[in-house]
């Protein structure tokens, strides 16, 4: 563990002191578990959630086709060909 010095309001310091003596722990481990809270608090808020990436398809050239991929009729790849229909003679 590594010792720091933090300058912070008289006001927020009688707090933390109140919530030390609360707990009935030192003003030392509550600034930590502070910290800790806090900086996990940041961490999480910056996690992607859980089902990002679930899509990915793989391609990379995804994003300078999107014409291309967007006007397309659904369900069909690029390379596959509009089915030629046959029509009767008669009718």
């Amino acid at each position: 563990m590594k010792r720091t010095t933090v300058s912070a309001d008289e006001t927020l310091l009688e707090s933390v002191h109140a919530i030390a003596r609360q707990e009935k722990r030192s003003f030392a481990s509550t600034v930590r578990t502070a910290l800790e809270e806090f900086v996990n608090r940041r961490c999480a808020a910056r996690r992607l959630p859980s089902f990002a990436g679930m899509g990915r398809s793989g391609q990379r050239d995804i994003s300078s086709r999107t014409e291309d991929l967007l006007c397309r009729p659904y369900g069909k790849s690029s390379a596959s060909k509009p089915a030629k229909t046959r029509t009767s003679g008669g009718a």
